[in-house]
């Protein structure tokens, strides 16, 4: 295989955003990944592959234009998958040695798919399998997905609770990166019990990915299934800020192309006649939004910690006003829930991020600061800072009090984020 070697594309500050690959790669046309470009993805699992030489050549095809669009791929190969590796290692080690030969060199490989949602019956296999493709190809990541954190899950792991998953069985796993789905977020509107599901899983694992000193990936839900609804604008919304404001660093969309009509799935982004739906078009503004306002700084910004302010779900802490060090208030005007939480940057520069928990009203909220922070700079689009003193729009700013301390107010949409970076007296 001889892999691209012009135009090739860093990725090391794009931030991970795909979908779940439902489709054969006989199914899937090079024409396909403009699209996939156009929604923004950027890192995303590969449709499915046997090893075949037709097959083979239409992969590396495949490649090849995903690398022409900077997307990367998790490939789905069946010779990569964790069954049986415990039972017989030296035959999966020659399965994925084959499949590293054929497709491991190309630069728009980023790892290959060991499988999803395991239970403890399985966990000998993946890690033997993942100790193999870490040995045989270290400049690739094994990619391994797992069911909600739900109190009912834990038999299906050998737990008796939480924290030794994520304490002691997950990270034994070996798998170098946390992934996880859930998407009882979408069941009917008020259904707070699927909100507080939604949000155990989002505490669950990413206090496992700070156990193992790792990124974790959240998978939500971009086609009505089941009992959950058809995710509108502010659900997709929603969804991919509340993700990355608890910490996610890689969003995967539950998904993208229904292949053929089945049960109660509908209005998928591309729906089954091959046609883009309005959930396309939502996908791929919110996505691109994202992409172009705060996806490079995510990649550099540390998740130090969430608080939920009105109503508390999942197990978060609740906001107070002792939460942050230079944030002395955070308040709904409109009585809506919210969330705060606090990044930093690899120089410990401050930033917080604040969003509308509420999933079909708007509302404003506002901050109060300490006297120490001097100026509030707002990230906006293209990633540039704006002063807030000067430029707030229909949002709010002023000073007040004896120290002169700055108390800022912004509008938001069900879901929106909006994310400061604080100047401080020793800047």
């Amino acid at each position: 295989m001889k892999a691209p070697t012009e135009g090739r594309i860093s990725m090391n500050n794009t931030f991970p955003m795909g979908f779940w690959g439902t489709q054969s790669i006989d199914d899937v046309p090079l024409t396909d990944v403009a699209d996939w470009a156009a929604c923004g993805m950027t890192l995303t699992v590969a449709p499915h592959y046997r090893p075949d030489p037709v097959r083979k050549q239409k992969l590396i095809d495949l490649l090849d234009e995903c690398h022409k669009y900077g997307i990367r791929l998790i490939l789905s190969d069946s010779r990569t998958t964790w069954h049986n590796a415990a039972q017989d290692p030296k035959a999966y080690r020659l399965q994925f040695a084959e499949a590293l030969a054929d497709f491991g060199s190309h630069p728009a490989v980023f790892g290959f798919h060991l499988g999803d949602e395991p239970r403890s019956d399985s966990f000998d296999d993946i890690k033997v399998a993942v100790a193999i493709q870490r040995e045989l190809a270290p400049h690739l990541t094994p990619y391994l997905n797992h069911y909600p954190g739900w109190p009912r899950h834990l038999p299906l792991w050998g737990c008796e609770n939480f924290d030794e998953w994520t304490h002691t069985v997950l990270p034994g796993l070996g798998v170098p990166l946390v992934s996880f789905d859930n998407y009882t977020q979408m069941n009917p509107y008020g259904n707070g019990e699927g909100v507080d599901n939604y949000y155990t899983s989002l505490r669950v694992y990413s206090e496992a990915a700070a156990a193992q000193k790792s990124p974790f990936w959240s998978t939500v839900l971009s086609v009505g299934h089941f009992r959950y609804r058809c995710p509108n604008e502010d659900d997709i919304r929603w969804q991919l800020y509340t993700s990355v404001a608890h910490g996610a660093k890689g969003i995967i969309w539950f998904y993208y192309r229904m292949t053929r009509s089945h049960i109660n799935y509908r209005n998928a982004p591309v729906n089954e006649l091959g046609e883009k739906t309005e959930t396309w078009t939502w996908l791929s503004r919110q996505l691109r939004l994202f992409h172009k306002t705060y996806g490079s700084l995510m990649m550099k910004l540390t998740h130090r910690g969430s608080w939920h302010l009105g109503t508390v779900y999942g197990g978060w802490p609740e906001w107070n006003n002792e939460a942050h060090p230079l944030v002395t208030e955070f308040i709904s005007n409109h009585n809506l829930p919210g969330v705060f939480s606090r990044f930093t940057d690899s120089s410990g520069q401050e930033y917080i991020a604040i969003l509308n928990n509420d999933q079909r009203e708007n509302g404003m909220f506002h901050l109060s600061f300490r006297p120490e922070v001097k100026r509030l700079w707002r990230i906006c689009f293209e990633g540039v800072e704006h002063d807030v003193a000067t430029d707030h729009w229909d949002a709010s700013y002023y000073r007040c009090g004896d120290d002169y301390h700055i108390v800022s107010g912004t509008w938001l949409a069900p879901g929106q984020m909006e994310i400061y970076r604080l100047e401080t007296d020793a800047v």
